[in-house]
């Protein structure tokens, strides 16, 4: 998993997403970053811990994914609704009920991943020639 490296610089096209609580709809809405050599999208923990506040989410079992270094680390999953919004239009991309990895949340990590999992749903088309960089997702 290439991933979770953010400094001030975007490694890929940013996007926004509502992390839902498909029990009690509880929403946050956090940025993340489309990352095509991720294999499942990742939220951070405090999202997930904030609506999840009655302890109600459907935990599943971890995930062992590679980190940077080649390192095997294992992630815990859960079950949650995801919305895909672009940044530039404004509209909604992309919505599913999807199984995610839990990433620790630290300050260098800004933002969640949007991986192959949702990726390979849609077609996307990143254009990194336009200025500010953009992108879009269509269904198939």
């Amino acid at each position: 998993m290439y991933t979770n490296l953010q400094s001030s610089f975007l490694l890929g096209p940013e996007a926004f997403i509502t992390v839902t609580n498909p029990v009690n709809h509880k929403a946050i809405t956090a940025r993340a970053i489309i990352d095509t050599g991720a294999t499942i999208t990742c939220i951070r923990s405090d999202i997930i811990e904030q609506i999840n506040q009655k302890q109600n989410l459907s935990f599943g079992e971890d995930i062992i994914l590679m980190d940077y270094s080649e390192k095997e680390i294992k992630y815990p999953t859960c079950s949650i609704l995801l919305s895909l919004i672009s940044p530039y239009s404004g509209s909604l991309d992309y919505s599913a009920r999807l199984t995610v990895a839990i990433l620790p949340a630290r300050r260098s990590r800004n933002y969640g991943i949007i991986g192959r999992d949702v990726l390979n749903s849609r077609k996307i088309i990143l254009d990194c020639l336009k200025e500010p960089e953009t992108w879009t997702i269509h269904s198939t």
